[in-house]
């Protein structure tokens, strides 16, 4: 059974017998060097629920509110700017951007002049951020939207998507590849996406080698790590967004890190395993305020996109 997550400690280290996360398995802590390391999380948010712990991958009931939510759809259909979406779009990789079958919703970036041209969107995109910072609390931030420099966090402009009945986005990663992060310094470290209406049939966020598949639910968040701070992909969270049975709408925004010149090599603890290897320890750097008993849940069960920058150069 998992440890109640008020036990775990900034430094202790996890140990998992499979990258697979295993319902009923035992862990013990122990100190391990080396070890891989995610974006800390705070743990003490309320309706906050563990879902794995190798890789991380959470969920936060409430995150915003049903109002919250119902004003961000009508803000985004409202702009009337909301287009097909592409594989690889936004500022980066706009030139190689491409309409694809695996991918057939719609989608608005909220960036710029839109931003500018709808201060009530804006305001929304704010409220978001300030959530998004109370579970990712620690780190140096940088203005959104901008590259960041080495070592710190930004977020990438704001996404809106929406799936009718019978869309779908096929299996794919949120990282950049290695050879794209050691060219441009950045990598992304989080994915946060906010389901903003409830889906009954479909929809479901499928993780496909987790044997994890989350239900949208109006104001949830769904919180996963593409890929280590060192700047390599997991491919462990390769993940699918299943063919909607009904209207499907969901807000999703990239933590993106600057990299340092070069990536670690891949052998010993900068190597992500495979899905069929055993993983290494990772250390879960968590935040700071730990206390017994915390509010955090383990789920019942245990159960590539374009990015938002303005540009890929310094």
């Amino acid at each position: 059974m998992l440890p109640a997550a008020g036990c775990l400690a900034r430094g202790q280290v996890l140990p998992c017998a499979t990258a697979r996360c295993q319902p009923g398995r035992p862990h013990r802590y122990r100190r391990e060097a080396p070890v891989q390391t995610y974006v800390p999380i705070n743990l003490d948010l309320p309706g906050l629920h563990i879902h794995c712990l190798d890789p991380p991958v959470f969920t936060v009931d409430g995150f915003l509110s049903q109002q919250e939510c119902q004003e961000l759809i009508a803000a985004a259909e409202g702009t009337g700017r909301m287009e097909k979406s592409r594989i690889g779009e936004g500022g980066v990789q706009s030139s190689v951007a491409a309409v694809t079958e695996r991918r057939t919703s719609s989608t608005l970036l909220l960036e710029g002049t839109l931003l500018d041209a709808h201060p009530h969107l804006s305001g929304l995109v704010d409220k978001l951020h300030t959530m998004a910072r109370k579970l990712l609390p620690r780190g140096a931030w940088t203005e959104s939207g901008k590259l960041p420099p080495p070592g710190q966090f930004c977020f990438e402009s704001l996404q809106v998507a929406r799936y009718h009945q019978g869309q779908h986005f096929l299996e794919h990663e949120d990282a950049f590849p290695e050879s794209f992060v050691k060219e441009n310094r950045f990598q992304r470290q989080a994915t946060l996406l906010i389901y903003l209406n409830d889906v009954d049939e479909g929809g479901r966020t499928r993780f496909e080698h987790l044997d994890i598949a989350i239900q949208p639910r109006c104001g949830k968040a769904l919180l996963f790590y593409p890929a280590f701070v060192n700047g390599r992909p997991d491919a462990r969270t390769l993940h699918t967004a299943e063919t909607a049975g009904e209207t499907k709408w969901i807000a999703q925004v990239w933590v993106a890190m600057g990299q340092r010149a070069g990536i670690p090599s891949s052998a010993g603890a900068s190597r992500a395993a495979p899905p069929d290897e055993p993983s290494p320890a990772i250390e879960l750097m968590l935040s700071s305020r730990r206390k017994k008993g915390g509010k955090s849940k383990v789920a019942k069960g245990f159960s590539k996109s374009g990015n938002g920058f303005s540009s890929a150069k310094r």
